[in-house]
């Protein structure tokens, strides 16, 4: 379909009409309701023939559905659409512009589930482009909007707060909170008085980073749905260093924000890959689950599959960390298409529609508890654009295909797989169900894979359900065809009555079983008085995501100096023991102990430790500890305690080496 709307594009250039831009009002943002006339209104930027005011309208397919003239009056051109449910290109041949047209209507209550990666206050700067995003948000039904904040921008000082800062921080988040949407905060900068040096982007002073979160938390509470704990630790946001000094960074912020007493949900994690195996054993086994509330990843896979194996592998290691049932949150997910036009075009549009919407089933059928595409403004990087908006602000099919997801899945909850049969003709390998209790409705959703051929089908059997509706990927309505649901958009929902679907339900699946320990939840407890922080010397080390490495190899590793800081977070002086040792025999840490039992009294600490010290630490101070530790284990491995009098654990936190010796 793309040729002919060039050959037009052609043919009223070489009529000698006058090039103009129309450049979309604060009243438009290419959202319109179902079945309503609506005006959409452009500002012309140029002068334009009468004849140039002449659009073509084509569907998510790109089948041609109609045609018409705007109307130009004061500057300004309007075009009244009445549309039924779906996307749509609305085309100006003579101006060779395309904006995007989303016909829709949402369910009266927002669904947590849907969110959203907005980044508005680094990537939306401009009125009135800014609200006309924070409008699509709000007539998607978006529950919370990611944003970005450069710490040291609104936090240059101790005790110094700029809250707009160089980018209307506290504005935009205000201005999305009056919409009714708030806000997941995320960071990856310290402020240069919290001391991050060129190899190390944390703070060295955590009692200053833990002040500030709190101040930064309690001004906000209103404002903030969750706040993540930085962006991607375990790549070059966190200067490719092992998981110790991100942990240490988690701790001291979820004791900030808990002495502030704000309940914000901390998220934790935040992670680019679940590949970097070394660098999960550092979370878990230093406990970071012990400090936040939810767990975060991204994923840039394409297909529903693949978000399935890295949820299950993330259960597996919460698991591990002793927070089986705690939320995970996917807070960026997404699909490229190439940088260069202002617009994806139809087929790489309709493959980022049908990969988000694939990976958002899945995440929905597999128990995650919050969903965030990127990225909503236009945005780019290198040669990969990501965005879901067109320059213009108005949606692509990728955005269309999110919010049809959000109408269609909203308050349906996942309760098993109806039963299907792969052949040729039909790709779909399984189709999830999801039901609506309050209204008896279930939705099947069809996944025929990116790579399915155009002529797909579903065999729509007399035994199956009596069918309601069948929807396409962008919500307009399908018809049966020779008795079977088309495929052609790929995913493809299919709504029939809960009560008809129960007998052809297999519920024994591994999306229920991750459902269920999704429902078990987690509860952060009282955040840690005492938190540990390695201080490497990068003269003698090289940091990895994987671990420390010796830098020099003739090193005598049997009395290697470890400098440890002891941060006294709590309002009393506290004397206290640190301790080192290998951690073999500690691959799995209780976050709680039987009654009268101590951490000492289980793990031997006084038989296994390589080197123990006592210290008093004043309140609200820090003291450095140097310990002469034998570091040529098995595992390459060492375990750091505190304790208290009574031998119980104050603090953990693994220090790994990428090189044992």
């Amino acid at each position: 379909m793309k040729r002919h709307r060039i050959a037009l594009w052609l043919a009223v250039a070489a009529a000698g009409l006058v090039q103009a831009e129309l450049i979309p009002t604060e009243k438009t943002n290419g959202l319109i309701p179902p079945g309503t006339a609506t005006v959409l209104e452009f500002r012309v930027a140029g002068t334009v023939a009468d004849d140039g005011l002449a659009y073509v309208l084509y569907n998510y397919a790109g089948g041609k559905v109609g045609q018409g003239k705007g109307t130009l009056a004061d500057g300004k051109v309007t075009v009244t659409l009445t549309l039924a449910a779906g996307y749509y290109d609305l085309t100006f041949p003579a101006l060779k512009q395309t904006f995007g047209v989303l016909s829709i209507a949402m369910p009266e209550r927002k669904d947590p589930f849907f969110c959203i990666d907005a980044g508005l206050s680094w990537l939306a700067r401009e009125e009135p482009g800014r609200s006309r995003l924070i409008a699509t948000m709000r007539q998607l039904n978006i529950d919370i909007a990611r944003e970005r904040l450069w710490w040291g921008s609104v936090n240059s000082g101790v005790d110094q707060y700029d809250w707009e800062g160089d980018r209307q921080y506290e504005s935009v988040r205000k201005q999305l909170r009056q919409q009714g949407i708030g806000v997941l905060e995320l960071f990856h900068d310290t402020p240069s008085y919290m001391k991050p040096s060129a190899n190390n982007p944390y703070p060295a002073d955590l009692l200053a980073a833990s002040r500030a979160f709190g101040t930064i938390a309690e001004r906000w509470k209103d404002l903030h749905a969750g706040f993540e704990i930085w962006n991607e630790p375990d790549i070059h946001f966190g200067g490719h260093l092992p998981a110790d000094q991100y942990v240490s960074l988690a701790k001291a912020a979820s004791a900030g924000v808990s002495a502030a007493k704000v309940r914000t949900p901390l998220v934790g994690g935040v992670l680019a890959t679940l590949e970097t195996d070394a660098y999960l054993r550092g979370l878990s086994a230093g406990g970071l689950m012990q400090a936040v509330d939810a767990f975060s990843f991204h994923n840039y896979r394409d297909d529903g599959e693949s978000v399935r194996h890295e949820i299950v592998k993330c259960r597996q290691w919460l698991e591990q960390a002793g927070a089986p049932g705690a939320p995970i949150w996917i807070t960026e997910i997404g699909k490229s298409w190439p940088t260069g036009p202002d617009r994806a075009d139809e087929a790489d549009d309709q493959a980022c529609a049908w990969s988000i919407v694939a990976k958002a089933v899945e995440s929905r059928a597999c128990g995650v508890a919050r969903y965030f595409p990127f990225v909503l403004p236009f945005y780019s990087e290198g040669d990969r654009n990501f965005s879901m908006t067109g320059k213009d602000g108005t949606p692509l099919r990728y955005l269309a295909a999110y919010g049809a997801c959000v109408a269609t899945l909203s308050h349906h909850a996942y309760a098993g797989d109806f039963t299907v049969e792969t052949s040729k003709t039909n790709p779909v390998r399984r189709a999830p169900v999801f039901v609506n209790p309050a209204d008896g409705q279930a939705v099947l959703v069809l996944d025929a894979g990116n790579k399915s051929a155009p002529d797909s089908v579903f065999p729509w059997s007399d035994k199956f359900p009596k069918i309601v509706k069948i929807l396409g990927i962008d919500g307009r309505e399908l018809k049966l065809e020779d008795g079977a649901v088309p495929l052609d958009d790929k995913v493809v929902y299919v709504l029939v009555a809960a009560k008809d679907v129960e007998k052809h339900l297999k519920t024994d699946t591994e999306a229920m079983r991750l459902t269920k320990l999704a429902q078990k939840g987690h509860q952060r407890p009282a955040p840690p008085s005492i938190v540990l922080q390695y201080m490497p010397d990068f003269k003698q080390v090289q940091g990895t995501s994987r671990g420390w490495r010796i830098r020099d190899r003739e090193a005598d590793l049997t009395q290697w100096p470890m400098t440890v800081r002891v941060n006294n977070l709590s309002e009393k002086e506290m004397t206290l023991r640190v301790g080192a040792w290998t951690s073999n025999k500690l691959i799995a840490l209780p976050a709680a102990y039987p009654e009268g039992a101590t951490y000492e009294s289980i793990h031997g600490m006084t038989h296994s430790a390589l080197a123990v010290q006592k210290t008093t630490v004043p309140a609200a101070k820090s003291t450095d500890v140097t310990l002469a530790l034998n570091i040529k284990t098995d595992n390459g491995e060492i375990l750091l305690v505190a304790l208290d009098d009574d031998g119980n654990l104050l603090d953990r936190l693994l220090i790994q080496f990428a090189q044992p010796k």
